[in-house]
């Protein structure tokens, strides 16, 4: 393996600028905490709905015709 110039090295990231990376960060994770909150929005709804659907399920049903089950054949 060649050896490396520190001097290279330097060169090379003499032109970073952290606070550009620093803000490049903090826009990605406002972006993907943005998605997370829509997902858990979403999650919510879903919840919500099935909890609904839960106690639809245990009501009674209203008086109306009910259904007989007669043995087939008969």
């Amino acid at each position: 393996m060649p050896a490396v110039d520190p001097q290279e090295i330097l060169k090379a990231i003499s032109g970073i600028n952290l606070d550009t990376i620093d803000a490049d960060i903090e826009s990605a994770f406002g972006a993907k905490m943005a998605e997370l909150d829509k997902m858990l929005e979403g999650l919510d709804d879903l919840v919500n709905k099935i909890e609904a659907d839960i106690q639809n399920l245990d009501q009674p049903k209203p008086d109306g015709p009910q259904e007989t089950s007669y043995p087939r054949g008969v």
